[in-house]
């Protein structure tokens, strides 16, 4: 009897134990698998973080550069013809104006005087104190202009004494305009503007506004001191 409980005690122990090392190892492989888990939990959230930016790199830096590059070589020919445009309307906006207000002068002078304008000969240096009036046969108004008013009708500017009131007075000067850069302004039939006190001009006169040998726009003006604006076809 003893010995048989013996035997049933030691079957109960190790019934009771279930195998201790088993239980062991599956206590083992339980805390492999809880670490393996935990550790692809950290590098998983790891990935989830932001990159910190340490700057471009050079494959970076070389697609912007020719983005940024292509983007000028097709705004740069648009800029340029903006540009010269802007010049090209500028110099019709002036030679208009100086005709009209020309105009307009003479046709409120009560004394027999005429207003004049001429060809700059001064145009390397527009702050001449006696400006001159350029050759009676130029007819490029590039260079600039000057508008007086012409007491003795000779149609030169004189800076210096005349007998517009009998005394030693010199002619008025009105208006000084100073050359245009790149823009070409001639006078196809007559070198000198004249408007007497009716408003009329001596001559007809036709101003053609030029860029690199082709005509912009033209700007005439008829015997009764009408003017008019003639745009042409500019090959931008």
């Amino acid at each position: 009897m003893k010995v048989s409980l013996c035997h049933s005690e030691v079957r109960g122990k190790m019934n009771n134990n279930s195998n201790p090392v088993a239980v062991n190892d599956s206590v083992a492989a339980d805390k492999k698998i809880r670490n393996t888990g935990s550790r692809s939990l950290l590098i998983y959230s790891s990935r989830l973080k932001p990159r910190s930016s340490l700057g471009f790199t050079l494959v970076e830096m070389l697609i912007v550069m020719s983005v940024v590059g292509v983007l000028i070589s097709i705004a740069l020919p648009g800029f340029s013809s903006l540009v010269i445009g802007s010049k090209l309307d500028s110099a019709v906006d002036k030679i208009t104006e100086a005709i009209s207000y020309s105009r307009n002068l003479s046709l409120n002078n009560r004394n027999n005087e005429r207003i004049v304008i001429c060809p700059s000969s001064d145009h390397n240096n527009p702050t001449v104190v006696n400006p001159s009036c350029s050759a009676a046969a130029e007819q490029d108004y590039s260079e600039g202009w000057l508008m007086f008013i012409d007491c003795n009708g000779d149609e030169m500017f004189d800076a210096v004494a005349n007998l517009c009131d009998g005394l030693t007075t010199p002619e008025e000067l009105i208006n000084v305009q100073t050359r245009f850069k790149d823009i070409t302004l001639e006078s196809s039939d007559a070198n000198r503007i004249v408007f007497d006190r009716s408003g009329r001009t001596l001559s007809t006169t036709n101003f053609t506004v030029k860029n690199d040998g082709q005509d912009y726009a033209t700007v005439s003006v008829n015997n009764l001191g009408r003017m008019s604006l003639t745009h042409h076809d500019y090959n931008w």
